[in-house]
């Protein structure tokens, strides 16, 4: 039987290249089934669970999206500060590293620092996403990249070949992502956690690409990625 389509304001605007970071931006094979029950609406929204590491978001969420066949759920947040000031004066560069619980904060520290990037909140709030990953999906070791660019990286809609990644930007331009057969794209919410299924993994379906935005001349981009 055919599902009901997603509410209007749901949906991508069909004539528009892309929609504004303050449009809604839940994956749309969530939204299919908890249209039926608008209460439970809020549960993919990022919520506080005071006393796990997993309080940065809704871990339930998380783990059905991971377990289920959609390929991208994006979890709405505040960012945790405004970082114009420091990253006008920090470095255009691209930290890559392995990381574990127990040398997240040194990494951390080393990626900042690379960058030539000082606030306390970003490394707190890197830290939080850092431990959280790690226990939302089991893992001793993730791969971690911290970026200050002023140029469009990844232009063309794709998959990457990981199993899930995590990215979420913090100034400037947001993650872009298109579902398959559709001409408009949606743009991620500044500071929000987008979790994307890449081709590693078992119910990844290659119903969802994205790309990194153009960056306006003059501007720069924070952005960080978790993935394994």
């Amino acid at each position: 039987m055919k599902s009901d389509p997603p509410p209007k304001e749901l949906l991508p605007r069909r004539n528009s290249h892309r929609l504004s970071a303050g449009q809604p931006c839940i994956d749309a094979h969530f939204v299919n089934r908890l249209e039926r029950n608008s209460d439970n609406m809020q549960s993919f929204v990022a919520q506080p669970n005071p006393g796990t590491s997993q309080s940065t978001w809704d871990s339930k969420a998380v783990a059905e999206f991971a377990e289920g066949s959609a390929d991208i759920l994006v979890l709405r947040r505040n960012a945790p500060g405004d970082f114009a000031e420091e990253v006008q004066t920090a470095r255009i560069h691209e930290y890559l590293a392995p990381i574990t619980r127990e040398k997240a904060g040194f990494e951390i520290r080393a990626g900042l620092g690379e960058l030539r990037l000082k606030s306390a909140a970003l490394e707190e709030d890197l830290t939080k996403l850092v431990n959280a990953f790690l226990d939302q999906f089991e893992l001793e070791k993730a791969r971690l990249r911290i970026e200050i660019t002023q140029t469009q990286s990844c232009p063309k809609f794709h998959s990457d070949h990981v199993n899930i990644r995590l990215v979420t930007t913090y100034l400037g331009p947001t993650t872009e992502y298109q579902f398959s057969g559709e001409s408009s794209a949606y743009v991620a919410p500044t500071g929000g956690l987008v979790f994307l299924k890449g081709k590693n993994h078992p119910t990844h379906g290659d119903s969802v690409h994205h790309r990194s935005p153009e960056v306006p001349i003059g501007q720069k981009r924070l952005c960080v990625a978790i993935d394994y």
